[in-house]
């Protein structure tokens, strides 16, 4: 179930989550697309080599899809770790600016 009180808390935790989710789902549908397109190119082709070309170019193919998702995702997590590091790094401006208050 959803839960709308707590949406904003922890967001980096939950981008970091839904990177490594969308970098495995993307990575299975280019896998699966490559398979199916390797497979339908080869029962296709005229003759070997035509067949052996598509297979070859359909699997460059699979390797760009799956190195796509995976800088995609390096830079949504890298977005997400900016988050809790600027996060953190407010919480101990908010505890020294707090000390020197109390000092005062």
């Amino acid at each position: 179930m959803l839960d709308f009180k707590n949406m904003f808390e922890n967001v980096d935790e939950k981008i970091k989550k839904i990177s490594k989710y969308v970098f495995y789902v993307i990575s299975g549908f280019v896998i699966l697309y490559g398979l199916y397109s390797m497979i339908a190119g080869f029962v296709a082709a005229d003759n070997f080599g035509e067949g052996l070309l598509i297979f070859v170019v359909q699997l460059i193919v699979v390797a760009v899809g799956i190195f796509a998702a995976y800088v995609s995702a390096l830079l949504t997590y890298g977005f997400a770790e900016i988050i809790a590091n600027t996060k953190k790094t407010k919480e101990s401006c908010k505890c020294d600016s707090e000390n020197s208050e109390s000092k005062e």
